[in-house]
C-alpha cells in the first residue's frame, strides 16, 4: 500500500479515535474500517505514517509523544482505563482532537 498523506493519516487517525470516543468498549483493533484503510503498525495511523519512529510522530502530543517515558500520556491512560468508562470517552476523544505538528499543518 502506498504511502498515506499527511490529510488521509490525520483523517484516518481522526475516524478512529472518534469512533473509540464513541464506543469506549471497544479496542481499536474493533474498529471497522480497518479494511478500508489497511494495516496500519500498532493499529495507529501515524506509527504507519512515520515507520514508527517516534521522532518522526506528525502529532503534536501534549507530552511530547504518544506514550512519553516519563509520564503517563494519553495513550497509556486510555488503555489503562476502565473499558465502557467516561474517562475512557474522554481520553479518545481527545487522541482524537491532538493536532498536527504545526511544520505539517
Amino acid at each position: 500500500m502506498p504511502k498515506m498523506t499527511i490529510k488521509q493519516m490525520y483523517a484516518g487517525h481522526q475516524g478512529l479515535w472518534f469512533w473509540l470516543a464513541d464506543n469506549p468498549e471497544k479496542w481499536k483493533d474493533d474498529w471497522s474500517d480497518w479494511e478500508e484503510h489497511g494495516y496500519q503498525p500498532s493499529n495507529c495511523f501515524p506509527c504507519g505514517w512515520c515507520d514508527e519512529v517516534c521522532a518522526n510522530c506528525p502529532l503534536d502530543w501534549p507530552d511530547g509523544r504518544c506514550m512519553p517515558h516519563d509520564t503517563m500520556g494519553l495513550y497509556r491512560e486510555w488503555r489503562n482505563s476502565v473499558r465502557g468508562s467516561d474517562h475512557r470517552a474522554l481520553m479518545a476523544d481527545l487522541i482524537a482532537n491532538v493536532p498536527l505538528k504545526k511544520e505539517l499543518k
